[in-house]
């Protein structure tokens, strides 16, 4: 009796150790710290990044067992299989959702459809920084603090020593109607940067340009659905970003990694077309389609290959390169629509997978960077800039998609 007593006080007594540990650390973080801790978890937690943890735990944990109802599922996995038109039942804002409007999986509907006319919004020089201010103090308890607002007099000024000496994104959001998430913002601001680092993997730096990356987030799909109308936009798009305006205009979806994903696809969009222009249609898409699969592990980001998706375009012979990039925008946007865009994400990650590939996407973004809204004609491209030219590329497509081994990109 005693031994199982002093097992279960040693069990205690390590718990108790270990949620104090937790709950330093947490304590001992910056705001900025905590919520990229809170962006890691696998599900979405309820925490803001202020003040204690473990009673926002505690308090999520009871939160979420009361209201859990049967028949409604608490968790819906983002997919790739499913396509939300506008007849299908629009995402409400978290926590309000009729159960009958709930859907397991992420809506697929969003594509950019932007005109074929040539457009190049404005953009600055990386250098042209926008300084924020980072100061340090130590308050009576011996803690220390960062902020961009002394709390003290005698806080130390580090506003030069973290000052980024470029800066690729300039972001501005706006939230019609509703007064927006601060979480779901800071992700968004970490998101467009990782964005744009790896997106200038393949332009020139010489190209590199500072974007002023203008998203206009809606509280729900309805609300987006409505303006939409207003504009009398495709009844279809989920999203959009208008190129003549530069803005991107989407809506939150039930899941902040679904809204991630699709803002990752609009954000693409502008950023190329802020650095090259009207691209090639399936280069445009092909590339927001790639880079919105883009995933933060820590340091590492990484672009898992749509192995399901790409295995259907072989079993349905649809391994030709050369004939979806010979299409125009119209063509690419027609009938088989859907098809066109799955194939476009294929290409692009075949380039990317292997050295000529990523060589000839390299030259050929830079290309555009020096002459904006050129037409593309594949085999003048690909001869010029592909080893063995265009028949090369169309052979060794079709090989890698029937060979199905498909890795994962890091960066």
């Amino acid at each position: 009796m005693k031994s199982l007593l002093r097992i279960m006080l040693t069990t205690l007594f390590v718990t108790f150790i270990a949620a104090l540990a937790l709950e330093l650390f947490w304590l001992n973080s910056t705001p900025e710290q905590r919520q990229h801790w809170l962006s890691l978890s696998p599900q979405p937690l309820a925490i803001k990044p202020n003040g204690w943890l473990l009673p926002q735990l505690f308090s999520a944990h009871t939160t979420a067992s009361v209201t859990t109802r049967p028949g409604v599922a608490s968790e819906h996995a983002p997919g790739s299989d499913k396509f939300w038109s506008d007849t299908a039942p629009a995402a409400s804002s978290p926590g309000t959702a009729p159960a009958k409007a709930l859907a397991d999986s992420m809506p697929t509907g969003y594509r950019n459809h932007g005109g074929a006319g040539c457009v190049r919004p404005p953009t600055q020089d990386i250098r042209d920084v926008e300084r924020g201010a980072v100061y340090r103090w130590t308050d009576s308890e011996g803690k220390v603090h960062f902020g961009d607002r002394p709390q003290q007099n005698g806080a130390e000024d580090l506003s030069k020593k973290y000052a980024a000496a470029t800066q690729g994104v300039r972001l501005v959001m706006e939230y019609p109607g509703w007064a927006g998430d601060a979480q779901l913002e800071f992700q968004l601001r970490r998101e467009a940067d990782l964005l744009y680092r790896v997106l200038t993997r393949f332009i020139p730096q010489k190209a590199w340009r500072q974007i002023n990356l203008n998203l206009v987030l809606f509280a729900s799909q309805s609300a987006f659905d409505e303006f939409r109308q207003q504009q009398g936009a495709n009844s279809g798009w989920m999203a959009y970003y208008s190129g003549g305006h530069n803005q991107a205009y989407l809506a939150r979806q039930q899941r902040d990694e679904w809204t991630l994903r699709i803002a990752r696809h609009e954000m693409t969009h502008a950023m190329m077309t802020g650095m090259l222009g009207t691209t090639p249609i399936w280069l445009s898409e092909g590339m927001a389609q790639y880079l919105e699969g883009l995933q933060w592990q820590m340091n590492v980001g990484q672009i898992k290959a749509d192995a399901a998706g790409f295995n259907r375009l072989s079993a349905q012979g649809l391994t030709g390169f050369s004939e979806l990039a010979g299409r125009s925008h119209a063509e690419f946007n027609g009938m088989a629509q859907d098809e066109n865009y799955a194939r476009a994400a294929a290409m692009v990650f075949f380039l990317i997978d292997h050295d000529d590939g990523k060589r000839w996407l390299r030259q050929t973004l830079g290309h555009y960077a020096q002459h904006p809204c050129a037409p593309f004609i594949p085999s003048q491209f690909f001869n010029q800039a592909y080893p063995g030219g265009l028949a090369a590329v169309n052979g060794r497509y079709a090989r890698w998609l029937q060979d199905g081994h498909f890795s994962t990109h890091y960066y």
